[in-house]
């Protein structure tokens, strides 16, 4: 058995041009459209604070 203590990969945030979809409008837009005009420390730094901003833009990634 491993004892070793489970470690959580470092937070990478999306690729800057990774296209999501606007849910109420339909349109679609990338994550550096999406963060434009954010302060630079308000920007996600894990998973939650990730999906804290695209609940707040109503946007899902295009797969």
């Amino acid at each position: 058995m491993d004892d070793t203590p489970f470690e959580e990969e470092p937070f990478v945030p999306p690729h800057p041009e990774t296209p999501y979809l606007l849910l109420d409008s339909g349109t679609t837009i990338t994550y550096r459209e999406m963060c434009a005009g954010i302060d630079p420390r308000l920007l996600p730094t894990d998973e939650t604070s990730l999906e804290v901003l695209l609940d707040t833009f109503g946007a899902a990634e295009v797969w």
